[in-house]
């Protein structure tokens, strides 16, 4: 992976994820997945995309310049830059109320209409994301914030947080101690014309990535190359880098699971291996490795087909 604009912490996705989609070598980035006309080339709507958010930061630049430093240029920043960039990945954010969970208040700045009121947080762009204001505002940092409304919510599993400078991805980190984000350098993208980089960003947080419902979050496109991630990440994903492997690793866990499968990988028919983990309970956790298979469905094996 090389894209100056782009910083990686913790397992969101993974820079193989990010390569994968220079090359369109994953799932999810035909037109018809983004809510484009069938036969729209996607590499012409980024093209155009970022088009618009070059005008719309030139535009801004000229306001940022007049805001004093002891001043956050909330309004400027929402108004003149990120609302107008963000509706150009299909974001139709609206102002939002304050969520109150346990007591504690989250004042998250938008929601996106479009996507049953997927949370995203912009403020201005003196604003740190990882430090709160010293004089007024909310009581964490901005990143904080939402993070915690992510951990103690079930509605949403993913959100944006912005100050104009940086654009980040958070997901729900219940489980984790240390900061996990995708991160986006939105001024050293749009200074340097950093075109790669807003390809990436265009393909993996385009409204159409994110879960179109409350509590759809499992489903959406998004949580796919998280998943993907997660599961190369281990060991057995690590292990398994080919069919046969996959393959033999599948009949591994039918024999230790259900005494009537024989550990097996001798040349047993791949519909005999789909239908035996079909035969399982709708309720049967079955391994990441068999849901997500190599990178794909290899076994046309989903939630939905089970």
């Amino acid at each position: 992976m090389n894209f100056p604009s782009i910083n990686i912490q913790g397992n969101i996705v993974s820079g193989e994820i990010l390569d994968k989609l220079v090359s369109e070598d994953i799932k999810y980035q035909t037109s018809v997945d983004f809510g484009l006309i069938k036969g729209t080339k996607v590499r012409d709507e980024v093209g155009l995309a970022w088009a618009s958010a070059r005008g719309y930061w030139q535009a801004f630049k000229f306001r940022k310049e007049r805001i004093p430093e002891n001043e956050s240029g909330t309004s400027e920043t929402r108004n003149f830059w990120m609302l107008p960039f963000l509706s150009t990945l299909g974001y139709e954010l609206d102002k939002s109320n304050a969520a109150n969970i346990d007591g504690k208040t989250y004042a998250i700045s938008h929601r996106s209409s479009n996507l049953e009121g997927f949370p995203v947080h912009i403020m201005g762009i003196h604003d740190s994301l990882d430090k709160r204001r010293e004089t007024s505002g909310p009581r964490l940092s901005p990143h904080g914030l939402l993070q915690e409304y992510l951990n103690k919510t079930d509605d949403y599993l993913y959100a944006l947080v912005t100050n104009g400078k940086q654009l980040r991805l958070l997901r729900d980190a219940t489980r984790l101690v240390r900061l996990t984000y995708l991160e986006f350098d939105l001024e050293k993208m749009m200074e340097e014309e950093l075109f790669a980089d807003f390809a990436i960003l265009y393909r993996i947080l385009h409204a159409s990535r994110m879960p179109k419902e409350k509590n759809a979050g499992e489903e959406s496109y998004i949580e796919y190359y998280h998943r993907v991630t997660g599961f190369r990440n281990t060991d057995s994903g690590k292990a398994i880098r080919s069919s046969r492997k996959l393959y033999q690793a599948s009949w591994k866990w039918l024999s230790q699971t259900s005494g009537k499968y024989r550990a097996t990988g001798d040349g047993t028919e791949w519909r005999t291996l789909r239908k035996a983990i079909l035969s399982f309970p709708a309720s049967t956790d079955l391994p990441l490795f068999i849901l997500v298979g190599y990178g794909g469905s290899w076994l046309g094996i989903s939630r939905k087909t089970r």
